[in-house]
This record gives C-alpha cells, structure tokens and sequence, in this order.
C-alpha cells in the first residue's frame, strides 16, 4: 500500500489556511499601530483588521503575529513542497488543534466580537471549516503506511520534541481553564481573554511535539521544524522590541528569554545536523516517492 498523495484539494486547503494567518501576522507582527500611510479600503491599525471589540497592545499584537506569521511559513512551504501525506500529517493535526480551540474559544466568547466589522463575516466561517476539513483529512489518512525509520531525526530534534509536548500541552490548557490565574505569571500584563486566546496555538504546537517525538523521518517533521524556528525568532524579536514591558527582576522574565533562545538554538541546530540523503532510502522501502526532493 503506497503512501496518499499530497492532492490538488490539500494543496488549495493549506494556501487557504495560509491566507488567514498571513493577513493575522502581516497586521500583528509586521504594523500593530497601523500602517504608516492611510491607505483606501485597508485597516487602520490590528485593532480594526481583526472582528475583536479589543484594544491590543503592540507587544500583544506582535506576539499573536509572531504565532500567525509562524504559521504562514509552515503551511506556504508544506503546499509547495509536500509530495505525500506524510509529509503533512503532524502539520493538519497542528491546523486542527489551533483552529479547533481557537473556534471554542471564540463561541464562548460572543461579547468581545464587534459584529460590524467585515472580519467577522471570515473569521467564525474560517475556525469552523478548518478544523472540519483538518479533522477530516486527519481520519482519511489514518490507513496510510508508517515511513520507515530512516535515521534522519537527530537526538536534539526528539529532545525538543519531547520538551514541546511536556511543557506546551500542559501550559495551554492552563491559559484555556485557569486563565486568571495565568495573567499573574505571564511576564507582561495580558487579560483574560488574550489567556486563552494564547492558549490555541501553544496547544497545537505541544501536540505538533508530542507528534513529531514519534515521527521516523526528516520529511514529517520538516514543516513543523521551520515553523518552530520561525516562531522562536519572532517571539525573541517582538520581545526585544518591547524590553521595557519585561520585569527584570522576575523569574519568568529570564524563562521566557532563556526557552525560546534555547528553542531556536535546538531547532536550527537539528535541521542542520540531520543527515543528509536518506529521505530517499526511507521513501523506497515504504513504497512512496521521496519527500519533496530534498535527498537529491
């Protein structure tokens, strides 16, 4: 039984998905105080571009786009270089965790949404969609064969791995079901509502982690990997762009620093030390064409 092709229909699914969280990071990450010139028929700032009756923050706003921006690099290089569901596997359960949550989260709070913003119109068609179609492409690809343990995961990769699922799964479902309580150790001030709102894409990437922990080979994980670095890089630049928000003297201050420093060091460093041509052993003993080429 050979491995499903990465499809036309999945391929226009994840530029889909790539559309949404490019228009989230480009207003986040990218202009959270709005562009520098008006502009006809665009948003005045990442308050308006998204359908939240919210003020947020630069340093929020950048965070969020840091995850969304994160995101886009994933799903852009997974729909031009996936070959096999393989490939996307542990990405669609990434896409389906987030969206999923972030869809709760959403329905439980009605009040915080201002109806009369066009976002509204894709924003709840979206995190219902998405997670369906995900769930979906999820359970058809579960009669897929297992690749083959081709030795292209170092032990740094399965570390960080491991570390994600430990660390990130717990983590959210604190932010989800404890929030008020997690807005006192967060090492800037956040509400509530943004507690949770955090809680979905930390979700999907510790179940990315917990995933990519036991995946075989290089070319499951590589999406999530350069989505991973991305992130930490993001992360470690909106942090540094709004130091003045950080508490020194606390603890999770340092914690915060130190975690995605050492993720991103972990994460570079795996890409780099993997070996080199065994995605195509691998692919030839489990019956596929190689992943995207990259053995060549």
């Amino acid at each position: 039984m050979s491995d499903r092709p990465f499809g036309a229909q999945m391929r226009r699914f994840y530029f889909a998905v790539a559309a949404l969280t490019l228009y989230v990071a480009f207003w986040g990450f990218f202009f959270p105080g709005g562009l520098p010139v008006a502009l006809p028929g665009f948003a005045k700032g990442f308050d308006d571009a998204l359908p939240f009756d919210l003020a947020i923050p630069p340093l929020h706003a950048r965070f969020i786009g840091a995850f969304y921006l994160a995101a886009t690099v994933g799903l852009v290089y997974l729909a031009r270089r996936a070959r096999r569901w393989s490939d996307a596997r542990i990405f669609t359960w990434v896409i389906l965790a987030w969206t999923a949550m972030l869809g709760w989260v959403s329905f439980l709070h009605f009040e915080i949404f201002d109806w009369t913003r066009p976002p509204v119109v894709a924003w709840f068609p979206a995190y219902v969609l998405f997670p369906l179609y995900a769930g979906w492409l999820v359970w058809r690809g579960q009669t897929s064969p297992t690749l083959v343990a081709d030795g292209s995961l170092p032990l740094v990769l399965r570390t960080l791995f491991f570390a994600l699922a430990i660390g990130l799964v717990p983590l959210a479902l604190a932010l989800f079901l404890v929030p008020e309580a997690m807005v006192g150790l967060w090492p800037w001030k956040i509400l509530p509502i943004l507690a949770q709102v955090y809680s979905a894409p930390f979700l999907a990437f510790g179940v990315g982690g917990l995933l990519s922990a036991r995946a075989r080979a290089w070319s499951e994980v590589r999406g999530f990997v350069y989505t991973l670095i991305a992130f930490a890089l993001g992360t470690l630049v909106a942090s540094a762009m709004h130091r003045a928000l950080f508490d020194p003297g606390r603890p999770v201050t340092w914690v915060w620093f130190a975690a995605f420093g050492i993720g991103l060091v972990l994460a570079i460093w795996g890409a780099a030390s993997r070996p080199r041509g065994t995605a195509r052993g691998a692919a030839a003993q489990a019956g596929v064409d190689p992943p995207g080429g990259e053995a060549r």
